[in-house]
């Protein structure tokens, strides 16, 4: 994907620690990516409900304060609001494994990452998302639809 075909798409980036998300925030705007970012589930569902385009893709942190990415995904799914999720996390600890219990599948990068790990797995999902969504005819014109197997 172009960097001129990028700048089609907003990502939505949830991270609790502000030098994290900082950093996923210049890397995926340097690479032409519309960001929004927020800095918990609370300001994420908040920043889905005024995103000015469409979000296609979340980067979230699997462990914050309050409601972690895990929660934050399922309330955004039962909300009719269905994202490809690209989970970052520090650790891989118990809460990761009830959300592979719960989803079937995750897609992680283990943190630190480096900008090059961070657009490769963005490309991965969205280039993943769109060829499953050109097979799904009833995903066209729905906001922010995801095939609910996609996580890998």
């Amino acid at each position: 994907m172009s960097e001129s075909r990028h700048s089609l798409v907003t990502v939505l980036v949830v991270d609790d620690d502000p030098a994290i998300r900082r950093f996923m925030v210049r890397v995926l705007s340097h690479a032409g990516y519309q960001v929004v970012e927020a800095d918990g589930a609370r300001s994420a569902k908040e920043a889905v409900r005024r995103a000015s385009s469409p979000i296609e893709l979340i980067v979230c942190d699997i462990r914050m304060p309050g409601e972690n990415g895990l929660d934050l995904v399922n309330d955004l799914d039962v909300m009719g609001l269905r994202f490809p999720v690209l989970y970052v996390s520090g650790m891989v600890e118990s809460v990761v494994v009830e959300g592979i219990a719960k989803c079937n599948s995750l897609v992680m990068l283990l943190k630190p990452f480096s900008p090059r790990e961070l657009l490769a797995r963005v490309s991965e999902i969205l280039a993943s998302s769109s060829r499953l969504n050109s097979l799904d005819p009833s995903a066209s014109g729905k906001q922010q639809a995801r095939p609910t197997e996609h996580r890998a």
